[in-house]
């Protein structure tokens, strides 16, 4: 269990240069473009989980 923390510990630390966070109104703007419904824009541990129905 430790060599997997520290595995994902490594990615974490090496991601963010690919990362591109957007702000909510975006996420809501995409959704509304995307034609999906029942939507839950949540926000877990400093992230947007989306969900949706198309």
């Amino acid at each position: 269990m430790l060599r997997t923390w520290s595995v994902l510990d490594t990615f974490d630390w090496l991601s963010p240069r690919y990362e591109s966070p957007q702000p909510r109104r975006r996420l809501e703007r995409w959704t509304r473009e995307l034609g999906l419904s029942e939507v839950s824009i949540e926000r877990h541990r400093g992230l947007y989980v989306v969900r949706g129905v198309k």
